[in-house]
């Protein structure tokens, strides 16, 4: 009996932990991106990579793999939005989330990024241009 309620008090204490963290990201999203308005994939690429030459697919599978990995809403990230700056915190949310980024970007595109190349890419428009230079030496 002892046991099942100590594991008991156990799993609260982390349940608790796991919302309060959830929480504090969510604020830090709010702040990160005050006053953004949220775009969908046509109107991010309309507004940022239209006339650019990289496609409409790539910049959508770009950020979709965020979402995915980031497990939060990108409707708000622009290209110059920072993992090593002011989106740093979504990395420290969660450890290996830049492996889940570079290994989603790899599975999404059947491209391989180097330890190199992926320690480089800081920004969201990094990560569309790597992929997109990837995409075609293909």
């Amino acid at each position: 009996m002892k046991t099942a309620l100590g594991l008991a008090m156990i799993v609260l204490v982390v349940v608790l932990w796991l919302h309060s963290e959830s929480r504090r990201v969510a604020r830090k999203v709010e702040i990160a991106f005050k006053g953004r308005a949220h775009l969908s994939d046509e109107e991010f690429f309309e507004t940022y990579y239209q006339g650019s030459g990289i496609p409409i697919d790539i910049v959508k599978g770009v950020r979709g793999v965020l979402a995915e990995a980031l497990h939060e809403d990108v409707s708000r990230v622009i290209p110059t939005d920072d993992f090593s700056g002011n989106l740093n915190f979504l990395l420290d949310a969660e450890p290996e989330t830049d492996v889940a980024i570079v290994e989603g970007l790899e599975r999404r595109f059947d491209i391989r990024i180097s330890k190199q190349e992926a320690e480089r890419t800081r920004t969201v428009d990094d990560i569309i241009h790597l992929v997109h230079a990837k995409v075609l030496s293909k």
